[in-house]
């Protein structure tokens, strides 16, 4: 708690300092398609099903220029992963047809610093957008049997945050936009020589400048 009152803090401050240089602010809402990666040191891979999320965000733009910008993005995230776990019998061991739905789910308060380059054709301004991201884990909500894993998950992790979108202006009474995202963790989240663990989404945003 105290972390995230201090990275609350942070963010309102970095965003007061440059105040007199702040562009544009508003809101975003979207979609995240979350999974985990789990990679064994012998070459074992696990792959989930992936689990979907909300993604809303607040965020400030500043350094306003014609080609560059600079975006700093306070965002919530439900990461985790889902699975459909076969149930075997001594008589049926490839499983009896029935299935073990897990859904694991993490909740993360994410915050990052983005450069964003763009262009603008006419009403329409494509861009990129990159920058490191701290996620701050607020809680979880886990399956029986897997709290040997989480229980033992970092509480928080640095990523990278890379996307494309565009802006959309002197349509509506408000700028418009529409981003794409894939965000990823630098760091694994679990203490263990034999295996990394690390979360990975696939964004859709849209939202307005205010």
């Amino acid at each position: 708690m105290k972390l995230l009152i201090f990275l609350t803090f942070l963010f309102i401050s970095t965003v007061s300092v440059n105040s007199q240089i702040l562009s544009n602010f508003g809101l975003k809402a979207g979609l995240g398609i979350s999974n985990q990666s789990w990679d064994y040191k012998d070459d074992i891979n696990l792959d989930f099903d992936n689990k979907v999320g909300i993604a809303p965000r607040v965020f400030f733009e500043f350094l306003d220029l014609s080609l560059f910008e600079m975006q700093a993005e306070l965002g919530f995230l439900q990461k985790g992963f889902k699975e459909k776990v076969p149930i075997g019998s001594v008589t049926q061991p490839d499983g009896t047809g029935e299935f073990i739905n897990v859904n694991n789910k993490l909740n993360y308060l994410s915050l990052s610093a983005l450069a964003k380059l763009k262009y603008t054709i006419g009403v329409i301004t494509p861009y990129i957008i990159l920058g490191p991201q701290f996620n701050l884990l607020l809680s979880k909500e886990i399956d029986k049997g897997w709290e040997v894993v989480f229980d033992e998950f970092s509480k928080n992790n640095f990523g990278i945050s890379v996307g494309i979108g565009s802006d959309v202006t002197n349509v509506f009474p408000f700028t418009f936009l529409i981003e794409y995202k894939y965000e990823r963790d630098f760091i694994d989240n679990f203490d263990s020589p034999n295996i990394n663990i690390k979360n990975y989404s696939h964004i859709f945003l849209v939202g307005i400048k205010l």
